[in-house]
């Protein structure tokens, strides 16, 4: 998966200048991937799937079982999540 840079773009500017050392986007392009949550696990009762957030995961949160679509226009999916299944 290819994070795009602008996702760390406000952390590298604050703390880096604007420089970003190859070596601290691996790390953490390498601990976000690690993260595995399940929508049980999380204090959240809806997920939000934006344009931005399309970008970052190749999830079909349609086929999730858990997940109950509740709002749909051409570039944002609200789902609320199912607890229990």
């Amino acid at each position: 998966m290819s994070i795009p840079m602008y996702l760390y773009y406000n952390y590298f500017t604050r703390d880096f200048g604007g420089n970003i050392p190859e070596q601290k986007i691996r790390e953490l392009v390498d601990r976000y991937s690690a993260i595995n949550p399940s929508w049980e696990s999380i204090d959240a009762d809806y997920v939000y799937s934006g344009p931005f957030e399309q970008e970052l995961t190749s999830l079909d949160l349609d086929r999730d079982a858990r997940l109950r679509l509740i709002f749909k226009n051409p570039s944002v999916k609200i789902y609320k999540i199912t607890r229990g299944i």
